[in-house]
């Protein structure tokens, strides 16, 4: 299977997920990611992984405020279409429901998967009605949506109803890992 990533690099949490699935035996993973990793090791300790960048905000202009970096990703959709055609995913996994869901939702590849994070849905859409549409716009062009709590899954589903939204939490079971009661 392959899977194209739609993430910050620069993220521990999207490094941990890029490792992780270069790791899994039949997975074929791609990167497509505005920034450059900032660690210049990290791409070496990949085995199969492409990484598809260049584009960083300082590089397009797209750095320039709030909202309108987000009208202005129009101009990556290029390049990230010819990714799509030369990677040839199978799937399409985005996170972070805004710019790189936004991404995802305009290049209209399916299957498509948004993660969402936290402020993508607990602080975006409360700034500004066009945010709001914006949030619910690429959550309504997502196959799927993935949340890692079931509160923020809760939240999720107020810009997304009709949507199937699973839950990948992180950290450490509860029921498996527990304080011994005092004898």
């Amino acid at each position: 299977m392959k899977i194209l990533l739609l993430a910050d690099v620069t993220s521990a949490h999207t490094q941990k997920w890029v490792e992780a699935l270069d790791a899994t035996e039949n997975i074929e993973l791609g990167l497509f990611t505005l920034t450059q990793p900032v660690a210049e090791g990290y791409t070496f300790r990949l085995k199969k992984t492409s990484i598809f960048s260049g584009l960083s905000f300082a590089e397009t202009g797209l750095f320039l405020g709030n909202l309108l970096p987000k009208v202005q990703y129009l101009k990556v959709i290029p390049y990230l279409t010819q990714v799509i055609k030369t990677f040839k995913p199978d799937v399409l996994h985005a996170h972070y429901a805004t710019s790189y869901g936004l991404l995802g939702a305009l290049s209209r590849k399916h299957p498509f998967m948004i993660s969402v994070w936290g402020s993508d849905i607990y602080d975006f859409p409360h700034e500004g009605f066009l945010n709001k549409y914006i949030i619910k716009y690429n959550l309504s062009r997502a196959d799927l949506i993935g949340s890692t709590s079931k509160v923020m899954k809760k939240e999720t589903e107020r810009y997304a109803p009709n949507k199937p939204i699973f839950v990948t939490p992180f950290g450490i079971d509860s029921r498996v890992f527990y304080p011994k009661k005092a004898a």
